[in-house]
């Protein structure tokens, strides 16, 4: 998005650089200011251009809100979430998630998916066994993961797609 934005031809190198960087940012092990001055120098932008566009790239999908509100009336909800400070504060002013479930955010737990920890960290908030759960996550090394530790989990490609698996599992919709 940025590169395309400011005219940058992308580069292996350069997102291995950016992906560093922000591994390293949604952990907490470097303040997220840190993370978009390295992006910006690296583009030659000023860091609140990048944290602006980033930021503002933000969207919620309706659809999975709603069904995740109406799943929260029935089943214990868990949102594991790799973020930095401010995209977490921009996902909660779109929709208020904390509201219908827990909540594991990497910048604040030290930990990222699909660190078997975080996994772990909520599951245990939850108060659930692992063979209770199902994961939904749109990274499919991450659900893949997981599944091999014996969490079921769903690659999401789509809403309709993820409806026929909840329901393939038994959810209740």
């Amino acid at each position: 998005l940025l590169c395309k934005k400011y005219n940058v031809e992308p580069d292996e190198s350069l997102f291995q650089e950016f992906r560093e960087i922000w591994n390293k940012a949604k952990v907490g092990e470097i303040e997220s200011e840190i993370f978009f001055s390295a992006v910006a120098n690296k583009l030659n932008i000023s860091a609140g251009e990048v944290k602006d566009v980033l930021v503002g790239d933000i969207t919620l999908n309706e659809n999975v809100r709603d069904l995740i509100i109406k799943l929260s009336e029935r089943y214990k909800i868990g949102i594991l979430t790799n973020n930095i400070k401010e995209f977490y504060e921009a996902d909660l002013k779109l929709w208020n998630f904390e509201e219908v479930g827990e909540v594991i955010s990497s910048f604040k737990a030290g930990v990222a998916k699909p660190d078997i920890k975080a996994m772990e960290m909520i599951l245990e908030k939850l108060g659930i066994q692992k063979e209770d759960a199902i994961f939904v996550d749109d990274n499919n090394d991450t659900t893949s993961k997981y599944n091999k530790l014996g969490v079921r989990s769903i690659t999401f490609r789509g809403y309709d797609e993820l409806i026929i698996n909840l329901k393939n599992w038994g959810v209740e919709i």
